[in-house]
Parts: structure tokens; sequence; C-alpha cells
């Protein structure tokens, strides 16, 4: 039935739930038996509602797609819940701003090019720490401290080691 057919019709159509679909304007809206507006079509724009409850997109045998020339949001007053075995996101660009992040994972693995931390505190608790890289610099103003039940420094080549002062004291042996 086209738009004109509607239009003619005096009061809409009537469902056998108490639905009811009718011309509002130049849109076109489907309202539950109470007047709730369900579905709203006007100037190819589409709004669709669940006012009394949950609104579910279920395909049982099938994917679920939801396309979009533009931006797709997700506002919720309360809680965005993805549950799946493997979530894929690809993205040229990801901004994210939490107030608190938890982060559980039997393994993670991070690739970048380039990483930048900029933290007022960070800890790090861990049974073993292994850095490998070709040049390592640390630059701290203030104090370095190791704290070790055991240090050992093995160098290939040079050992350099540049200071106003050097205090050494050892209760044994020192060679």
């Amino acid at each position: 039935m086209n738009a004109h057919a509607i239009a003619n019709q005096p009061h809409g159509i009537d469902l056998p739930d108490g639905a009811r679909a009718e011309l509002a304007g130049d849109a076109l809206e489907l309202r539950d038996k109470s007047g709730m507006l369900l579905i709203r079509y006007q100037n190819g724009n589409a709004q669709v509602s669940a006012p009394a409850g949950d609104l579910t997109l279920d395909a049982p045998a099938g994917r679920v797609v939801v396309r979009a020339a533009t931006d797709v949001v997700l506002e919720a007053q309360r809680t965005v819940t993805v549950t799946s075995d493997r979530v894929d996101v690809r993205a040229a660009t990801c901004d994210a701003a939490v107030g608190r992040v938890t982060l559980v994972a039997r393994h993670l693995a991070t690739t970048a090019t380039t990483m930048a931390q900029n933290v007022e505190r960070y800890e790090l608790t861990a049974s073993r720490v292994v850095e490998r890289s070709r040049d390592t610099f640390r630059e701290t103003k203030n104090l370095l401290q190791v704290r070790a039940g055991r240090l050992r420094t093995l160098v290939d080549d040079v050992y350099s080691l540049y200071a106003r002062r050097n205090v050494q004291v050892s209760e044994d042996d020192t060679s």
C-alpha cells in the first residue's frame, strides 16, 4: 500500500493486537496499543523504539550487520556489555578516555612502532623481568636506587663510570 492509499484511510491501519500505523504529518508511525511510538519513518530516517522494555535484534541462524555511511554511536545510561569468544577491532585511530581500566588476561602481547607512556606513578610487580634492546637510555633527575640480593654486571667491551664522587664500600674482598 503506498503513502497515498494510507493517507486516504481515515484513521490509519489498526492491527489485531491493538497497534496502529498512521501518517503523522510527513512521517509514517507505528504505535503500540497504548500509543507508545515503536517505529517512525520520515524523509529516509528511521527510528525503532522499545519504550516499555528491551529491544532485541535476533538472528539465530545468521549475522546481525549494522552498516552506516558515517558514524555508529552506542549510548547507554549504564553498561555496554560485549560477550563473545572473539572480538576483532580494526581502526585507523582509536581514542579512549576512561576513569579506570581493569584488564585481566592470561596472555597480553603488544606490538607498536612507537609507544609513549606518561604516568604520575608507575609500579611493576613481576616474578621475572627480561628486557632486550639494542640501546637503552635511562635518565633520572634525582635518585636512582637499586636494591638487590645480588647484582652482576657483565660488559663485553668498555665499562665507564663518570661521577663527581665515587664511594665503594665492601665488608669483605674488593678486587
